[in-house]
């Protein structure tokens, strides 16, 4: 599958379902915390591991998402962006799910555009990561929070 930066922000729920890769969003439920330090938790995790990029909030809306970021690896360059998203479940329950897609840049000169961006899977390290963080920082504010169910 090839698109664009534009259509693959647009296109990513439809992707997940059908796409061979991990791309699906990984999540933890928690009992026992509050919502508005919840997201403040977070948002905080997202930028600590997001330096220098830019991030959207939307807080009523319990998403946060980053710009993509671009990096090289020996084999190419890659470009990935995090979406975290924080749903209510019942009062003081809460889902928080992250996903991280990771692209590869294909360079195909006879090809218009020359070069696109394929859709490779998701980064689950930095999810795992991303989501470790956040217990943390939820337990530091909420010690009696439990993890009811990692997904």
């Amino acid at each position: 599958m090839r698109f664009g930066r534009g259509v693959a922000t647009l296109l990513m729920p439809m992707l997940m379902l059908g796409c061979a890769y991990d791309t699906s969003f990984k999540s933890i439920t928690l009992d026992g915390v509050d919502r508005d330090p919840l997201f403040d938790a977070c948002e905080k995790v997202v930028i600590d591991q997001y330096k220098g990029v830019k991030i959207r909030v939307d807080r009523e809306g319990g998403r946060i998402e980053t710009d993509p970021v671009e990096f090289s690896v020996t084999d190419g360059a890659r470009r990935e962006q995090a979406y975290l998203v924080v749903k209510e479940l019942a009062e003081r329950r809460f889902r928080v799910e992250v996903m991280a897609p990771l692209s590869e840049m294909v360079v195909d000169l006879s090809a218009d555009p020359p070069v696109e961006w394929v859709l490779k899977g998701s980064d689950v390290k930095q999810e795992h990561e991303m989501l470790d963080l956040v217990l943390a920082e939820v337990l530091l504010r909420f010690p009696e929070a439990t993890l009811v169910e990692e997904g």
